[in-house]
C-alpha cells in the first residue's frame, strides 16, 4: 500500500515538474513573441512618421510650386505683349495667327511682339530665367507637297515653329544659353479638335519660363 502510494506520489511528482516546464517554456515563448511583436510595431511607428514627414514635405513643395504658378502668372499678365499671346497659368501661349497657314515663318506682328518679350526676358528681373519653347498643332496634317518636303509631318511642322521663335528671341538678344526648345506635334491639345474654334487653340507655341 505504501509503495503505491510511493509511486503514485512520484509520478505526480514528475507530472508536476513536467507541466511546470512546459509553461515556463510557454512563458518563455510568449515573452519572446511580445518582444518580437513591440518590435515590429515601434517600426511600423517609424515607417509612418517617415512617410508622414514625406507627406508634408511633398504638400509644402505643392503649395510653393502653386505660389509660384500664381506668382508667375502675374508676372506675365504685366509683360503686355499683344493679342498674339495669352496667359496660360504659367505660360504664355503664342497662338497659330503668329503663322501663316501651313508655314513656320513668323509674321511680322508675331516677330515683334517677340521682340518685346525678348526685351522683357532682358529686363534684370528676367535674365536669370531659362526659355522653354514647345511647339504644337492641331490634327489636321500636313498635305501640300512643298509643306511634305519641308516639314514631312505635323512632327516637323511643331519642331520648326518652335524654332522660329527661339530664333527670334536669340536674334531680338536673349542669350541662347537660356534656350530650349520642344515640339509635341498634334499630341497634346488644349482643346478638341473637332472644331475650328478648337484647332486653332491647338495650333500654338508655348513659352515657359523657369
Amino acid at each position: 500500500m505504501f509503495l503505491r502510494s510511493g509511486v503514485l506520489l512520484g509520478v505526480l511528482f514528475v507530472a508536476s515538474g513536467c507541466t511546470n516546464q512546459r509553461m515556463l517554456t510557454e512563458l518563455q515563448e510568449y515573452k519572446a513573441e511580445n518582444k518580437r511583436l513591440s518590435l515590429e510595431l515601434q517600426a511600423i511607428g517609424e515607417e509612418v512618421g517617415i512617410v508622414m514627414k514625406q507627406r508634408d514635405a511633398a504638400v509644402m513643395e505643392l503649395q510653393r510650386s502653386e505660389e509660384q504658378k500664381v506668382g508667375m502668372e502675374m508676372q506675365l499678365r504685366d509683360f503686355s505683349l499683344g493679342h498674339l499671346f495669352t496667359v496660360d497659368r504659367d505660360r504664355l501661349l503664342l497662338d497659330g495667327l503668329a503663322f501663316r497657314r501651313g508655314s513656320a515663318e513668323l509674321t511680322d506682328e508675331a516677330k515683334r511682339s517677340v521682340q518685346v518679350l525678348a526685351r522683357k526676358l532682358r529686363e534684370p528681373s528676367h535674365k536669370m530665367r531659362h526659355v522653354s519653347v514647345l511647339g504644337h498643332t492641331d490634327n489636321v496634317p500636313v498635305t501640300s507637297r512643298a509643306n511634305v518636303e519641308r516639314f514631312k509631318n505635323n512632327w516637323g511642322l511643331s519642331a520648326m515653329r518652335a524654332a522660329s521663335v527661339l530664333t527670334a528671341l536669340e536674334h531680338a538678344g536673349v542669350d541662347s544659353n537660356r534656350l530650349r526648345g520642344g515640339f509635341l506635334g498634334e499630341h497634346a491639345p488644349l482643346e478638341t479638335n473637332a472644331s475650328a474654334t478648337g484647332r486653332k487653340a491647338n495650333r500654338r507655341v508655348e513659352i515657359l519660363l523657369h
